[in-house]
């Protein structure tokens, strides 16, 4: 297990000051990306178990298209290959409505640039939208150059480029979307002009996820952003006659100003025969006489799975049997991690938590800091406080033990009671001499708490570590990233990457982390040994905070 040095780099959305919309659709652009962890696991602590090793960097690669979330590739012709970088971008194309063209945003995949330098990149995708129901007034090389400067964006038009409101609207509110810079200066011919943002012409509903042609099974979230009457976002799904076959509806966050609000809805699509629909988010203007403006997509509805799945164990590791014991691994790589190691949990076979706490992980990425013979016993909680009985060698600090170890060590045992006793309980400490205050040279008083930001916020529960599987992995855990984002991955030893996607854990306001899970179809993926890495979102790629933290799991395919 290594953690990686970022996600995608997700910036340039985050500045979406064209809607002045809080970014939380991200879950379409990380569907969108086409990059993944190249899973080098093991060896990421020196030999002995004191010092710990600086994860290595993982280069991104493309390995998905937009839309193939969840489609196997077979690792034996998969190209292992790097292609160049890629990152996502929101871009905007006109649509036509009953209220006249509008602007929509499309999330692409392209190569990766510079947010705050030469955005030309960007700008060039306008040329084409992937969506049919979207068309652009751009054409190739209309755009000669597109650069920041300083708290503004110069962009260089060429002699082709359009001239219309609409168009240098669409134009606009790129830029603005990927730079997050309202200042922007078009060059035309030696003449220089400013463009000013008419919020008008952007569409009131929109969809983020689905993506174009996504497919989907049992249900799936939609989301987008709104500013409708009442906030209300009606939908739809239709099939191929254009007949509704489901509708109902879903409330924004907010409604008025000139802004766009998120919205989101979980849609059942258990009961659908299997086929190709469209999905539609429907304006609410409140006047029964407006025609409103709508947003669709189309979705390949996919029968669910039959096949039980070889590893689909409860969805908490706590429901498992076997002790769920606390170990150390490793941590993100930015400057908020106190340690340089988290804490993990791992269902064991074992059914005593002492005897789980001094056993060897079953993850070789895991380990415990305790000592054979340190850990005597564990009481059953009173007055929400588990007596912790030590030997006398453990009250000493071991040869080599750092003090950010010593207090790892300590959250393990707080960690693991808890998770044995199901409840909130605290530990106090006792020796052969009765209560003592000082444990593996380090003073815990008389009572010691739950510290949370010694505990990975990425934990996979399901498969366990060298679990095997056919027909369907099971893919659980709980997770807490950048606005609930979770992302995995299945990738080949030699890199190449046959499984990949993204959800959110939870709501986007979550404090503690939730629970997510994937129900990947591995029926079309050669049987072999493959490494699964589960991440959450880091915007600030580990410039800042904790960065992305990462669980991996060794699994083999039948």
């Amino acid at each position: 297990m290594n953690a990686p040095d970022h996600l995608d780099d997700l910036r340039a959305l985050l500045g979406d000051a064209v809607a002045d919309v809080e970014p939380t659709d991200r879950l379409a652009e990380i569907r969108s990306r086409t990059s993944a962890y190249d899973s080098r696991r093991r060896g990421w602590y020196a030999a002995g178990g004191v010092a710990l090793a600086t994860a290595a960097a993982i280069t991104a690669f493309a390995v998905l298209s937009p839309g193939d979330s969840g489609s196997p590739h077979d690792p034996a012709t998969s190209s292992t290959a790097p292609a160049v970088p890629t990152q996502a971008v929101g871009l905007y194309f006109i649509g036509d409505t009953p209220q006249g063209p509008r602007l929509f945003r499309e999330f692409r995949q392209i190569p990766r640039f510079d947010p705050a330098g030469d955005i030309l990149p960007a700008l060039d995708a306008l040329d084409h939208a992937d969506d049919p129901d979207y068309r652009t007034a751009w054409p190739e090389r209309s755009i000669l150059s597109a650069q920041v400067d300083g708290g503004g964006v110069r962009v260089e038009l060429g002699p082709n480029a359009p001239s219309d409101d609409l168009a240098l609207q669409q134009l606009r509110a790129t830029v603005a979307g990927v730079t997050g810079l309202q200042d922007i200066t078009l060059d035309r011919d030696g003449t220089t002009s400013a463009v000013e943002q008419d919020f008008a012409d952007l569409s009131p509903v929109s969809i983020s996820d689905p993506t174009e042609g996504r497919t989907v099974s049992g249900s799936f979230t939609a989301r987008g952003v709104a500013n409708t009457f009442e906030g209300t976002v009606g939908w739809q799904i239709r099939d191929s006659a254009g007949d509704v076959v489901e509708e109902y509806s879903a409330t924004a966050e907010g409604s008025g100003g000139e802004r766009l609000y998120p919205w989101e809805t979980e849609v059942d699509v258990s009961d659908l025969t299997p086929g190709t629909y469209t999905f539609a988010a429907i304006e609410d203007s409140g006047d029964p006489e407006y025609r409103p403006i709508e947003d669709t997509r189309t979705i390949v509805v996919e029968a669910p799975s039959s096949s039980p799945a070889a590893t689909d164990p409860p969805s908490s590791p706590s429901d498992a049997s076997g002790v769920v014991a606390w170990y150390v691994g490793p941590a993100p790589t930015g400057p908020d991690v106190p340690f340089g190691a988290l804490l993990y949990p791992e269902t064991t076979e074992l059914d005593d938590p002492v005897a789980a706490l001094l056993a060897e992980p079953g993850d070789p990425d895991y380990r415990t800091l305790w000592p054979a013979g340190s850990l005597i016993g564990i009481g059953d909680p009173e007055g929400g406080v588990s007596v912790v009985e030590v030997s006398a060698a453990a009250l000493r600090r071991p040869s080599g033990m750092t003090d950010g170890e010593a207090t790892l060590a300590i959250q393990q045992v707080v960690q693991t009671v808890r998770s044995y006793y199901g409840d909130e309980s605290d530990v106090a400490f006792v020796g052969p001499d009765g209560p003592v205050d000082t444990v593996l040279g380090t003073d815990v008083g008389t009572r010691i708490s739950a510290a949370s930001d010694l505990v990975s916020l990425m934990q996979i529960h399901t498969p366990v570590e060298g679990a095997t599987a056919h027909d369907t992995l099971a893919v659980t855990g709980v997770g807490l990233g950048f606005e609930g984002t979770v992302a995995c991955s299945l990738a080949a030893p030699g890199g190449a990457v046959v499984w990949e996607d993204a959800t959110i854990a939870g709501s986007f306001a979550e404090s503690t982390p939730q629970p997510w899970r994937f129900d990947v179809d591995v029926s079309g993926i050669a049987p072999g040994d493959y490494d699964l890495t589960c991440a959450t979102d880091d915007p600030a790629g580990g410039s800042e905070g904790r960065g992305s933290d990462v669980d991996t799991r060794g699994i083999t395919l039948e």
